[in-house]
């Protein structure tokens, strides 16, 4: 009877490591890059923006299907008005996954 309780026992130790090490090896849920900047312009699927400093102008695509907010409510990406606080999270692909930005104008 012992040696088949540890029969058991050493069969779910051997099932849980074999799990664990599966678990392990799954791809890890994707966060993203953040980087803040300036919003130069925005609409037809693109938005052009500076860095925080208003230098280093670079333009991203915006899919139909990304999520842009605009004080935290959804936004149509047109609406994101010209020199306000934005923050464009991309995928490890560098393609854009979410676009947030500030109704509040950077004054210049």
């Amino acid at each position: 009877m012992m040696i088949r309780a540890a029969s058991i026992a050493f069969a779910l130790l051997a099932v849980s490591a074999i799990v664990s090490v599966a678990r392990a090896a799954e791809p890890k849920p994707e966060r993203g890059t953040m980087h803040e900047g300036i919003v130069v312009s925005a609409g037809e699927g693109k938005l052009v923006m500076s860095d925080a400093d208003g230098k280093n102008e670079h333009t991203h695509k915006v899919g139909d299907n990304v999520p842009v907010t605009m004080d935290g409510r959804p936004a149509k990406l047109a609406a994101l008005p010209k020199g306000s606080r934005v923050v464009v999270t991309t995928d490890n692909e560098k393609e854009v996954i979410a676009v947030a930005c500030t109704s509040k104008v950077r004054r210049t």
